[in-house]
C-alpha cells in the first residue's frame, strides 16, 4: 500500500477519508446520537479547520473537517 508518498505499512489511521461540513459540532451530535465510535473529539488545527475523527463498523477511520476559510488562507500566505 502506498502512504504518504512511498510504499510502506499504513500508520496507525491510514487512509482516511475526509468529509468537509459547516457545522462541526452539529455532526457532531448526530454521530454520538446515532452512536458512532467517536475517536478524536472537535480539535482545532493551526490552518483553521476543526476536526473529528470516528471509525465506522468496518474499522475505516472517517475525519469530518470544518473549515475556517480566513484562517486557511491567512495561515497559507505566512
Amino acid at each position: 500500500m502506498k502512504t504518504w508518498g512511498k510504499m510502506d505499512k499504513p500508520r496507525a489511521g491510514e487512509p482516511c477519508i475526509n468529509f468537509l461540513v459547516e457545522d462541526l459540532e452539529g455532526m457532531e451530535k448526530i454521530l454520538v446520537d446515532n452512536g458512532v465510535n467517536i475517536l478524536k473529539s472537535p480539535e482545532d488545527t493551526q490552518w483553521g479547520g476543526r476536526i473529528i475523527l470516528f471509525s465506522d463498523h468496518d474499522g475505516n477511520v472517517i475525519q469530518v473537517t470544518q473549515i475556517d476559510w480566513r484562517e486557511y488562507f491567512r495561515s497559507s500566505a505566512t
